[in-house]
């Protein structure tokens, strides 16, 4: 069965920023936005006229990404969370009812998850599949991790270096 992958906002605004979104494409996964991160990634990020959301958009367009609605109810340990935002609680309870893996690069949203048995990982997950899976070479994905981490995107020095040692041993 094809791995679903249900993508928080903060990937995939970096990797719109990154402008990799066609390589995301390709990935043998199928990719998930539910409809309340798009509102608050594309629709919002459109009006405020950010490049990224017209690049996710046109993805969108051209069926990279499903755009799915959230019915049901918010798992009680997102209910609870106050530094959670209604689209983290939107995401967190999709991937718990549709057992589906979450891409995220935030903190509260992955402290749930583990509490939830949620699979989770964040944006450097999807730069490892895209390696692996040979879409971009060790180059493009060190080049691509730079330039995210220019527009923004936070990590420790330690695990920047970290996953520069790994990429480099995958050549």
């Amino acid at each position: 069965m094809k791995e679903k992958l249900v993508f928080d906002s903060t990937p995939l605004i970096y990797f719109a920023k990154a402008k990799i979104i066609d390589k995301i494409a390709a990935l043998s996964s199928e990719k998930i936005i539910l409809e309340s991160v798009y509102k608050e990634v594309v629709i919002i990020g459109k009006e405020k006229g950010k490049e990224d959301a017209f690049h996710l958009d046109n993805a969108v367009r051209n069926k990279v990404f499903t755009i799915q609605k959230f019915f049901g109810s918010v798992i009680s340990s997102a209910k609870v969370n106050k530094a959670l935002s209604e689209t983290d609680r939107e995401v967190l309870s999709f991937c718990k009812l549709h057992r589906t893996c979450l891409i995220t690069d935030d903190e509260q949203v992955r402290i749930i998850a583990e509490i939830e048995g949620i699979e989770h990982h964040g944006s450097m997950y999807i730069l490892f599949s895209l390696l692996k899976q040979k879409i971009m070479t060790s180059k493009e994905c060190r080049d691509t991790l730079k330039m995210i981490v220019e527009n923004g995107w936070y990590c420790s020095l330690d695990l920047y270096q970290e996953i520069i040692e790994k990429l480099s041993e995958n050549k």
